[in-house]
């Protein structure tokens, strides 16, 4: 969502507060797009050798994206960072392009946990190809409502209090993956007591019946 809130008002910001061309403006889409496929490389990587959880990955990820945005539409009270945003613009969104990969490389695997370990049902290959089926709608549909909030904060809303709102929402995903770390955390070790039980009464019973 934050990466469709961006791409639409990036342009008019930087044409509006610093004066530049339209097609200077347009070249922050395309940065976009390189941080974000590098950050896909990035997120790839961790994911194979573990560097992160999975969870601790996408806070990581959320972090980067909510700094990204405030600095990509920084406030008139902070005059330097202001009239020098067709600059910091470039590092602000490749922030914003390497941390919402993060976040999209774990919610399968996050999805597939809740499947299992939550709801504690079977993965099948049927429920595999749902699961990707359901995170590509979300993702298209992330980036399309993204577009269609910063149509509506344009008209009613200033760069910065649309930018607080983006943010705000990305701090809350932060949350909610805080949630489910803790939520994964507690079934984990729900099941390894449930395990040890059966094994503890069985040791008990044969001393019973060695005595």
């Amino acid at each position: 969502m934050t990466s469709g809130y961006c791409i639409i008002t990036s342009i008019p910001f930087l044409m509006e507060c610093c004066g530049v061309s339209s097609a200077r403006a347009s070249s922050l889409i395309f940065t976009n797009f390189l941080a974000t496929a590098a950050g896909f490389l990035i997120a790839g990587i961790i994911s194979q050798r573990q560097t992160l959880t999975a969870n601790s990955q996408a806070v990581v990820g959320c972090c980067l994206v909510a700094i990204g945005t405030l600095f990509l539409f920084p406030s008139p009270s902070f005059p330097l960072l202001y009239t020098s945003s067709h600059y910091s613009g470039y590092v602000a969104i490749s922030l914003l392009g390497l941390g919402d990969p993060l976040v999209t490389n774990v919610t399968i695997s996050n999805m597939e946990r809740i499947h299992t370990e939550l709801c504690g049902r079977r993965l099948t290959a049927h429920h595999r190809s749902s699961i990707s089926s359901i995170w590509l709608i979300g993702w298209v549909g992330g980036i399309n409502s993204g577009m269609f909030l910063a149509g509506i904060f344009l008209d009613h809303l200033t760069f910065l209090q649309g930018t607080c709102v983006v943010a705000g929402i990305c701090f809350l995903a932060t949350a909610i993956f805080g949630i489910l770390k803790l939520a994964f955390a507690l079934t984990q070790s729900k099941q390894s007591a449930e395990r040890v039980e059966p094994t503890v009464d069985s040791v008990a019973s044969c001393e019973s019946e060695y005595v």
